[in-house]
């Protein structure tokens, strides 16, 4: 009987961080959005996603629910600290542009070594690494992904067959494979296609999204702009600066305005003497 085929899309799927689209200063409710490039080189196709802090943060979250299990697994052992690692630190004023680079930067660290580990665990006998961990980017990155799955799976001159686009079985889809994948196989391509509808309707799109709705209104299966009414990590602020803006465009004269620049100074220089004791 000949060997299964490796079901894992990561030997040819990548995700990168490509752009940061950021509200205005003053805006509230508006969520930084992080675009993922998600492509196939197989294909040469790809699409994009937007994916806001609190999307990630759900992402983490499934990632180290099963961390602490014990298996043979050499990246097992350390990968909730790695995680946690190379993980951005929740701040208030997230929109400065030396924290949007930070993130940026982490976020992509984060994406390259959950590959890393997928893939170096391929041969092992983890579940959590061979089938949850997979799952749970598959469902990040794809979950209300809008693209054209035959052009992103399967390559240009195969595609005339017109074979008729398989709908995985989870067994099949999350089966464990021994023999390298064959990137020129139809079957392959479209076995990849079914799977990961598989898995994302096994998640309901609701898995992850649930989680979100929990934490802010985020959601990690929808494509998000700049303008979508999102809460972030420091909407709070944001609120008190429109609240500041607004009373100072209601000042009158030059006196007011340089009375309410002395209080505010004051305050400041107070919350730097709390941060610095």
């Amino acid at each position: 009987m000949a060997p299964a085929k490796d079901t894992n899309i990561f030997t040819k799927v990548t995700a990168k961080v490509v752009q940061t689209k950021v509200p205005p200063l003053f805006s509230t409710g508006l969520s930084t959005t992080y675009v993922i490039q998600v492509h196939n080189a197989a294909t040469q196709h790809h699409f994009r996603i937007g994916k806001t802090y609190t999307d990630f943060v759900v992402l983490r979250d499934q990632l180290l629910r099963d961390a602490s299990h014990a298996c043979a697994n050499g990246p097992c052992k350390n990968f909730a600290r790695d995680v946690n690692e190379h993980f951005p630190p929740k701040v208030i004023m997230h929109r400065h542009a030396d924290v949007i680079h930070l993130r940026e930067w982490k976020f992509q660290d984060l994406l390259d070594y959950v590959v890393a580990y997928i893939n170096t665990s391929r041969a092992g006998g983890c579940v959590h690494a061979r089938e949850t961990v997979p799952n749970n980017l598959i469902v990040f990155l794809f979950d209300g992904a809008k693209m054209d799955k035959r052009k992103f799976w399967i390559p240009l001159q195969r595609t005339h067959r017109g074979r008729r686009l398989p709908r995985a079985l989870l067994d099949e889809a999350l089966r464990i494979a021994h023999a390298p994948p064959d990137d020129e196989d139809d079957d392959d391509n479209e076995r990849h296609m079914g799977s990961i509808d598989t898995i994302l309707e096994s998640h309901g799109g609701g898995t992850l999204a649930a989680a979100a709705a929990a934490i802010d209104a985020g959601s990690p299966g929808r494509a998000l702009d700049v303008g979508t009414t999102m809460h972030d990590d420091d909407c709070g602020v944001g609120a008190a600066l429109e609240s500041l803006q607004a009373a100072l465009a209601a000042l009158d004269t030059a006196q007011d305005l340089a009375a309410v620049e002395a209080q505010v100074l004051v305050l400041f220089r107070e919350q730097h003497a709390r941060l610095a004791a």
